[in-house]
């Protein structure tokens, strides 16, 4: 049966619908795009809902899903945390392996933006809890560390640790690391910091001693002070500072001192801790404009994201399994209960459609199609 195409008047053949995923499967032979495929059908075939079902079976078709480029907007940021005081919120994070060096721990202050930065030479369980525990006997014990899903902070060293000391342990999404931005961003600068000064013969350890000199004296942008001045209630010299020994010290009562440095501080925290804010509603503000929400349901057929070379796109199918948060969500491979669940942040994952019934081939050999049908005329066979 033919009908008439209504602007070329050429001759389409009606499809019965238990042979439109073949010609759909013909059409889209070198896995065009909807707009391309949708052409070579409409110009040749015809039935109702022809559009639809077109797109479809391109939007649900399996090689296209894993192979082809995904770019959707991320999903809105999530606002961190913002803490009141310093010494309550850190976030660590490693660095490396830099070359001939070894590894670099990160730990940040999230409210006075000090840094604390430790050489590793190895990075397991025990020589991270070493450090933090270093660090905990002198900056006080904080009340949240942010980590990425790294083994050493998930490890059951380094969550006991935590849950010893009653510190409430958070991660970041699996290979989603702007959950932690703040600390990594850090990591660019440190790096060329320190490769330019072991250019010059500084060792990896005094290297990192002069970047965190230097960094935790300058004023910072999210507060408008001094990490050394919010952190330790006064700005410390840098290392290449002068002293001046001719200079008088000043006598002042230690009580009145006090008093009007405590005052300061309350008055900087505050500054500080409004900026902050006012900071974090810009930002997310400014990455609000390209961003869009993603509602993924229970239940929905996904696709993950791949990571490293040689490798397709995206990786699946996948079902999610449950929505933790705004933004995360818990994913296992489909038709597979044994397999381990894991969670994933939404921009890692592409929606895949259900193909509709009548458009999924049942040939018991899909690719050697044993059906004969005709075009145009019994010579041309599809």
């Amino acid at each position: 049966m033919f009908k008439s195409h209504r602007k070329s008047q050429t001759e389409l053949i009606v499809v019965p619908k238990s042979l439109q995923h073949k010609a759909l499967d013909i059409c889209h032979i070198s896995h065009t795009g909807l707009d391309k495929t949708y052409q070579i059908v409409s110009n040749r075939y015809y039935w109702k809902g022809v559009y639809i079902d077109t797109k479809n079976f391109v939007l649900s078709c399996e090689q296209c899903i894993k192979n082809k480029s995904f770019t959707p907007k991320h999903a809105p940021p999530q606002s961190n945390r913002i803490p009141t005081r310093p010494g309550d919120y850190i976030s660590v994070d490693i660095k490396g392996p830099l070359p001939n060096s070894g590894y670099v721990l990160t730990v940040l202050d999230h409210f006075s933006k000090h840094i604390v930065l430790y050489s590793l030479k190895n990075i397991t369980a025990e020589a991270v809890s070493k450090h933090i525990l270093n660090y905990i006997s002198i900056h006080g014990r904080p009340s949240q560390i942010l980590s990425d899903r790294g083994l050493q902070f998930t490890s059951e060293v380094f969550s006991l640790i935590n849950k010893t000391l009653g510190i409430k342990l958070s991660h970041t999404s699996p290979f989603h690391p702007q959950t932690n931005g703040q600390t990594e961003r850090l990591n660019p600068a440190i790096e060329s910091s320190i490769l330019t000064l072991q250019e010059r013969g500084v060792n990896l350890q005094n290297a990192l001693l002069i970047h965190q000199n230097i960094y935790n004296g300058l004023i910072h942008p999210s507060t408008g002070y001094t990490p050394n001045l919010l952190h330790f209630g006064r700005n410390l010299p840098l290392i290449f500072d002068t002293f001046d020994n001719n200079s008088e010290p000043l006598f002042l009562d230690k009580a009145h001192y006090v008093q009007d440095l405590l005052q300061q501080l309350n008055t900087a925290y505050e500054l500080a801790y409004s900026t902050l804010t006012r900071k974090q509603v810009e930002q997310n503000n400014r990455l609000a404009k390209n961003s869009r929400p993603r509602a993924l349901h229970v239940g929905d057929i996904v696709y993950l994201k791949s990571k490293g070379a040689f490798k397709t796109r995206f990786e699946g199918p996948y079902t999610i399994i449950a929505k933790r948060g705004e933004v995360n969500y818990t994913i296992q491979a489909l038709d597979n209960k044994s397999a381990r669940s894991f969670t994933v942040h939404v921009d890692r994952l592409r929606y895949a459609p259900g193909r509709k019934s009548h458009l999924i081939s049942h040939d018991t050999a899909p690719n050697e199609s044993k059906t004969r049908y005709f075009l145009r005329s019994s010579t041309h066979q599809i």
